[in-house]
């Protein structure tokens, strides 16, 4: 039996997911949590084979979550459940760890077969994000700037994209005002963009600001 652990603030989407692996036998749903704080502790404890991981979450994000999963539990894979095809988020959540990529619209068939891949150590991204990602290795890694940004560097140039204060973004992501000011600098730096307007602009561009990612408060100060 595969052991899954589902992490989403619909319990719709979690009832769903349930249904069809239940459905499709081999699996066994050890657990549901509704945010990122409620399911680490589930993950220490129940130790699932898999963790299906919605991306935005309230609190920490599942960036977030997927990479301190990653750290402090190697043998559990995470295989992120989303809306979002924008190409620099599957390659960010790749490189933070995730073994799967899979969007909220794949069918019943494709989950299945994502978690079944994923259980037996092989990576799965659904067909769309890997020709994406396959075109854009084609093209020298030049169609999505944003995808150099560290995981941390994204929750906060998001943050940046929205107007919030330095002030906030400390609050929300456990830091102070003088690591967000460098991690600003930075992400500028790192965008050759002049501002925060055109930061903005430029996630816009990249489908980054219209659909609903939030910088989430931190999970733990070695994180951030």
């Amino acid at each position: 039996m595969i052991r899954v652990l589902l992490v989403d603030d619909h319990a719709m989407i979690r009832t769903g997911c349930r249904h069809v692996l239940e459905n499709a036998g081999g699996f066994e749903i050890v657990g549901e949590a509704e945010s990122a704080e409620e399911a680490l502790p589930m993950v220490r404890s129940l130790q699932p084979d898999v963790v299906l991981m919605d991306l935005n979450l309230p609190g920490a994000s599942g960036l977030q979550a997927t990479e301190h999963i990653t750290a402090t539990q190697p043998k559990v894979k995470v295989i992120v459940l989303t809306v979002i095809e924008a190409l620099p988020l599957p390659k960010l959540l790749l490189n933070a760890g995730a073994w799967g990529y899979l969007t909220k619209q794949a069918p019943g068939e494709e989950l299945v077969q994502a978690v079944r891949q994923v259980s037996q150590g092989r990576r799965y991204l659904s067909p769309e994000i890997a020709n994406g990602l396959a075109m854009l290795g084609l093209r020298g890694g030049e169609a999505s700037p944003l995808s150099i940004l560290t995981v941390r560097e994204m929750d906060v140039a998001l943050a940046l994209a929205r107007g919030d204060s330095n002030k906030k973004i400390a609050g929300l992501l456990h830091m102070s005002e003088k690591t967000v000011s460098s991690h600003k600098l930075r992400i500028l730096e790192k965008l050759e963009v002049d501002n925060v307007v055109a930061l903005a602009n430029l996630m816009s561009h990249y489908q980054l600001l219209e659909r609903g990612i939030e910088p989430r408060s931190g999970l733990d100060p070695v994180t951030a």
